[in-house]
């Protein structure tokens, strides 16, 4: 699984993401989450974004929104430009961590270790 989220940085992007979690932003002429999608195209795919905007995004898309999956899970930074050129591992293999310009592009867990990682995943993902 795939779990596509937004961090603490998603301030450097308001206002255009004040009510849109900023993978829906649009680079040409897909957003951030389509590139992503695309790139993973056998995936299932998880989304994590700012409490507020939940509730209208749980109607919108037919992804799970905001909760842990009980599987081996690759977190991607939803600002992260996804495409083939930069496509990594597939979900499902070795426990990693992608660091980028100061910040974390991408994450791997096993699904055992999502409960003891949960209080540090509750901070990475934190934006409120």
């Amino acid at each position: 699984m795939i779990v596509i989220f937004e961090d603490e940085y998603f301030t450097t992007l308001l206002p255009l993401v004040h009510m849109r979690a900023v993978y829906e932003l649009r680079c040409g002429a897909t957003t951030l989450l389509q590139k992503i999608i695309r790139t993973y195209p056998r995936e299932k795919f998880g989304l994590h974004m700012r409490s507020y905007l939940a509730p209208t995004r749980k109607k919108l898309y037919s992804y799970p929104v905001n909760n842990f999956p009980e599987e081996d899970t690759l977190f991607i930074n939803g600002r992260l430009l996804c495409n083939q050129k930069v496509k990594m591992a597939p979900a499902g293999r070795e426990e990693m961590l992608l660091w980028g310009e100061d910040e974390i592009a991408a994450f791997r867990v096993h699904k055992e270790n999502i409960a003891a990682l949960r209080p540090l995943l509750n901070d990475v993902l934190r934006y409120q």
